[in-house]
């Protein structure tokens, strides 16, 4: 399933209620693009992988530890330093963008708090992780660095201003009334499926999200636009407005769907 904002919201829940309070033990980089954290909490250890790979990044819990290589790269030592024995504040997703920011509470080379943000960043093959410095609203340095020559946006090399990927011309589904909801679907083509219609105007969606959505409307996902009545419009809000409100209140039902023979779908 894609890692878009709504599956990250539930991957953010579920990280804030197990980590939040725990100690980084130690950092480790199996990967160019992948970290494993191990995390301590009285009574348990974690392991928290991040990837950046373009293919498939997420972040999510893991039990299995990778193999690592003989000498750790450098931005594998940058975050040691940062980010060992410091403790996890909280993890943050701002609205529905596919953004997971890591607050830690550390100390800097002389003992004083510091605060540090690991953000993971899952935008395809425009991914990162980026150690940010926020008294100084810098990079620290990040996991793919890059120039003006990659991004005319934004550089993410050592001491430069950190700033969050462009957003998108997308409205955030948690905070649209019904009429907003509405008014929106209708601006646009009205030969759009339904499921293209959500993905094209609300963030944080992906094909696959919006297709459940328009299912548990009970109407086909193959539907344009303009069969739509009030009707159709009315249970599709109900089944958006509901799908997004368990995500605001992070109730969650976490599942994995396989096949006659046990495989992944």
């Amino acid at each position: 399933m894609p890692f878009d904002g709504l599956v990250l919201s539930s991957v953010c829940n579920e990280l804030e209620n197990k980590l939040a309070g725990g100690r980084i033990e130690r950092v480790y980089q199996p990967g160019k693009v992948e970290l494993q954290i191990l995390i301590y909490k009285p009574g348990a250890r974690f392991r928290l992988l991040l990837s950046a790979d373009p293919q498939n990044a997420r972040v999510h819990l893991t039990s299995s530890p990778a193999a690592n290589p003989a000498h750790p790269p450098l931005f594998c030592m940058v975050l040691r330093k940062h980010l060992e024995g410091g403790r996890i504040a909280a993890f943050h997703q701002p609205g529905l963008e596919r953004v997971l920011v890591i607050k830690v509470d550390s100390r800097d080379e002389l003992g004083f708090p510091a605060e540090k943000h690991l953000i993971c960043e899952i935008m395809g093959r425009h991914s990162n992780i980026i150690l940010y410095d926020p008294s100084t609203k810098t990079v620290v340095d990040g996991i793919k660095r890059y120039t003006h020559a990659v991004s005319r946006f934004r550089e993410i090399l050592p001491g430069r201003p950190y700033l969050f990927p462009p957003a998108q011309d997308k409205l955030d589904p948690l905070a649209l009334d019904e009429e907003q909801f509405r008014r929106a679907c209708l601006e646009t083509n009205l030969n759009t499926p339904l499921p293209q219609v959500l993905q094209r105007r609300f963030a944080g969606l992906s094909t696959i999200s919006c297709r459940e959505i328009i299912y548990r409307a009970g109407l086909s996902p193959d539907m344009p636009l303009d069969q739509c009545g009030d009707y159709e419009l009315r249970v599709i809000w109900d089944s958006f407005h509901r799908i997004f409100v368990e995500a605001g209140q992070g109730r969650f039902a976490n599942s994995l769907a396989t096949g006659k023979k046990g495989e992944l779908l």
